[in-house]
Formats: structure tokens, sequence, C-alpha cells
């Protein structure tokens, strides 16, 4: 081991043995704060570089190697401080996305389905843009630890998502809880009913799309992902007769018409998603009126064939269009 690794190690213990000691239950003056805040920081700069983390925990002493997830994994839990909490959430983030083989095995050796189900599920204020970032980061870290989860941890994932969706305002949260509600219905059997969805969450869902266009394609791929999983449930149920699917809800609708609206050529992803949902959908009898009864979706689609360079875009609105059409 060389003597800049030996450094690396020493600065990481006493950073770690820094935080252990001003995290102990009764700490809590302005300095105390500052240092756990410094600590916290400078082993998330350590592990931001994934070149660090081969040496860092596989060539540290065993002892250190198993207190820093744990050590990372309880300040997010129960720090007061909600600078703390963010920036321990990072460097978890780092570490679960990692490239080193070694650190994701240690990784993988935690918990970490209850651990993001419990930050992710965690009541926040509104106005604390600090845990609005922990809470996303923690969406990031279950993307990145997805091959490790089993069946019923995608479902406990799932059902804290929807919650949090249907709980914030923060568009970039709801990007984000959206982008990993996507990889929980591709990962669990979709054989949902409508009142698993609430109200508040497609609402919720159609605001964000209205107000901020960086969450046009986490949402727009979610609905993507649910009108696959639909279409595949009606092809082993075929010549059942089935009641229009709960993608063709009003405020879905709406949303989909926001994402088609889109001009930004930035979106030309998200516009794509939301048409093949369309596409979609429309191969069910049972959901042709119910769209077609959407002036708005009629719209966009015209004006999407108007907008729409690339020939095999527009030919595909124009089918849609099409199918609808004989049901107004």
């Amino acid at each position: 081991k060389s003597n800049n690794n030996d450094g690396s190690e020493n600065i990481v213990q006493g950073l770690l043995q820094a935080l252990m000691y001003h995290s102990v239950k009764g700490k809590t003056t302005g300095l105390s704060t500052k240092i756990k805040r410094n600590a916290v920081s400078a082993i998330g700069n350590i592990m931001a570089d994934s070149r660090n983390h081969n040496i860092l925990l596989q060539d540290f002493n065993v002892a250190s190697s198993l207190a820093l997830l744990p050590r990372l994994m309880n300040l997010v839990e129960d720090d007061s401080d909600s600078v703390v909490r963010r920036r321990a959430m990072r460097t978890i983030r780092c570490l679960a996305s990692s490239s080193d083989r070694g650190t994701r095995a240690i990784v993988k050796k935690e918990d970490f389905a209850s651990f993001l189900v419990n930050v992710i599920g965690q009541n926040i204020t509104q106005d604390d843009e600090n845990d609005h970032d922990m809470q996303i980061q923690a969406c990031q870290t279950a993307l990145a630890l997805s091959d490790s989860f089993n069946p019923n941890d995608w479902s406990r994932l799932e059902a804290t998502l929807v919650q949090r969706i249907e709980t914030t305002t923060c568009s970039k949260l709801i990007s984000a809880a959206s982008q990993c509600l996507r990889y929980c219905v591709k990962r669990s059997p979709w054989s949902r009913i409508s009142s698993q969805f609430s109200e508040i969450f497609w609402k919720r869902l159609e605001t964000a799309v209205s107000l901020s266009l960086e969450t046009h394609e986490s949402v727009s791929g979610l609905f993507l992902e649910m009108a696959r999983s639909e279409r595949a449930a009606e092809n082993i149920e075929q010549g059942l007769v089935r009641n229009p699917s709960i993608l063709t809800k009003t405020v879905v609708v709406n949303a989909l018409t926001s994402i088609l609206s889109e001009h930004d050529q930035n979106q030309t992803n998200s516009r794509d998603m939301a048409l093949q949902v369309v596409l979609l959908l429309v191969e069910n009898e049972s959901n042709k009126r119910p769209l077609a009864e959407n002036e708005g979706l009629l719209s966009s689609l015209v004006n999407l064939c108007l907008m729409q360079p690339g020939l095999k875009n527009k030919d595909l609105a124009k089918k849609v269009i099409l199918d609808l059409v004989p049901e107004i």
C-alpha cells in the first residue's frame, strides 16, 4: 500500500471518528453541526470519484469499512440537520453507483430496500430543499441498486413512491419519483386496478407536467411503461370485455396532451414516448371514445403532424387521428 493510500485512509478514519463523536445524543451545538456538515462533505467529495472506492473500502481496515455505510445511513434517517442528511445521502448514492465491483458488493450487503423506503417515505416540509434533494438522491440510489431488489422490495417501494408523488409539490422530486416508479411497474407484475392510484396521484402528475418541462420525460416514460404492462395483460386475457384503461382518465390525457404540445426540441424523446402511449391505448377499442372526447388531444396530434420533420412520427400521429375521428 502506498503512503498516499495510507494518508487517504487515515483522513477518512479521522472524519468517521469526528462524525461518531459529534453525533452522540446531546451534542447539538452549532459547532457540532458545523463539524458534522464538514466531515460528511469531505467524505462525500472523496467518494464522488469511484477510483477512490477500491482504495478506501477494500484496503481500509475491516472495522472502518463496515462502519462507513451504517454511519451514513444513520445520519440520513436520524440526524436533526437537513444539510447533513442531504450530504450523507449523496455519498450513499455515489457508493451505490460505484463502478468498482467490490464496492457494489459491500453496498448490497446492507438492507437498502427498507432504508430507501423509509427515506423516501419521510414526511418533510415543503420548503426544505435539502430534504427534497435527499429524497431525490434516494430515488436515484434505488435505480442504481435495482438489480439487487426482489419483487416484494419493488412492491413496497412502489407504494412509497406513489405516496410521495401525492404529497409533494416539488417538480424535481416528482420527476425522480416518477422515473423510479417506472422501474417498479417494469419489475413487478402490473395487475393493478384504478383504485390503487388515487385521484390526487394523477392530478399531481398532470399539474407537474403543466408547470415544469423537467417532469415531461420521466412522466411520459412512466405512462409508457404502464401502457406496455397493461397491453401485455390484455394480450393474455384476449376475448374478455375490458373497461377503458385508467390511462384514458381526463387528467392523464391532459398530461399527455401537454407533453405532445411542447415544441421545445429538447423534449423530442418525451413527445415520442407520449405518442407511443396513445398508440398503445388506441389498440383497445374501449379506449377510443374517451380519447376522442378530449379535444385537446386531437388538436395536439394535428399540431404534431404539422411540426414533426420526421415522416415516421407524422404518419403515426395521422394514424391515431384517423382511429379517433370516427368516435367523435
